[in-house]
């Protein structure tokens, strides 16, 4: 309210002032929190996004090759398959599957391809494939995503392959590196089934 004073001129009283600058303070800070808040959850949510596009790349590129390959941790292969508990090559569903995983490409004689989870710094947790028997590896998912799982789970690799049809599951768990941000990091399991197509 606007007082007159008594040598005529207008103004607000001090009052008056501290409430008003105490209502806009009130709401300049509910907006900025809003705001904050806003682009917290908007960062968090590309961030997913990113891990999700990169492990989904991963996944499609492992699985189409897989689909067409031969020779599924064949002890004849370099890299073979690494189990879990112990070294094994059948990666079955009760031995906790393989964190390595070997198969002979597309029917030919070389090269094999291998995929394994890095676990050794630098780059941890990112996946790395072989196509050399296991002499150099490289990443195929971005070393700033950190991959906490990666399991290969076959069934149908026996000495009677006609009996049931090869099949490999791979199991990725992966959560983003921004751990200096607390809240912000993402975490996605992802699941996959390829059968193996057989040969004509």
């Amino acid at each position: 309210m606007m007082m007159k004073r008594r040598n005529g001129t207008k103004g607000f009283t001090l009052l008056e002032m501290i409430v008003a600058v105490g209502i806009f303070s009130m709401v300049a800070v509910l907006a900025s929190g809003s705001a904050f808040l806003f682009h917290r959850l908007q960062r968090k949510a590309i961030n997913a996004q990113n891990v999700h596009d990169n492990i989904r790349f991963a996944l499609d590129t492992m699985a189409r090759e897989i689909r067409t390959g031969d020779k599924f941790c064949h002890v004849s292969l370099p890299t073979g398959c690494v189990n879990v508990s112990a070294p094994s090559l059948n990666c079955s569903w009760a031995s906790g599957g393989c964190t390595q995983f070997s198969f002979r490409e597309s029917l030919a004689d070389t090269p094999n391809i291998a995929y394994r989870l890095n676990t050794g710094a630098p780059g941890g947790g990112a996946i790395q494939k072989s196509t050399d028997g296991g002499v150099q590896w490289y990443y195929i998912t971005d070393p700033e995503r950190t991959i906490s799982t990666l399991r290969f789970y076959a069934s149908g690799i026996t000495a009677f392959p006609d009996e049931e049809q090869e099949r490999v599951t791979i199991v990725i768990e992966v959560k983003s590196a921004y751990l200096a941000k607390p809240g912000e990091e993402s975490r996605l399991l992802l699941q996959t089934t390829v059968t193996k197509r057989k040969a004509l």
